[in-house]
């Protein structure tokens, strides 16, 4: 399971990404954790990590998602709807 956080920095992985982190399916499970709240769409929010963990990749592979949340926690409150855990499903792909 890759770990990422969003807080006041923004979105942070705590651990290292590499092609073997998706061995040996190709896929991973990605939990997020809100420190703050996050007032985003959760396919928003998806895309976003997504494209954080494709930057700490090779050139030439991407991290994507079929937008499917295993379980997700969230709120509101008077700014609107916010998220605080979000569990989903990533996948790997060769751009090549």
């Amino acid at each position: 399971m890759i770990k990422v956080k969003f807080s006041s920095k923004g979105l942070e992985c705590d651990q290292h990404i590499s092609v073997g982190t998706f061995a040996p399916n190709g896929n991973a499970i990605v939990r997020a954790v809100c420190e703050k709240k996050c007032y985003q769409e959760e396919r928003s929010f998806e895309d976003s990590i997504c494209s954080l963990l494709s930057r700490m990749l090779p050139d030439g592979y991407k991290v994507t998602t079929h937008h499917v949340a295993i379980n997700s926690s969230a709120g509101t409150d008077m700014s609107g709807k916010y998220i605080e855990q979000l569990d989903f499903q990533v996948f790997i792909e060769n751009e090549d």
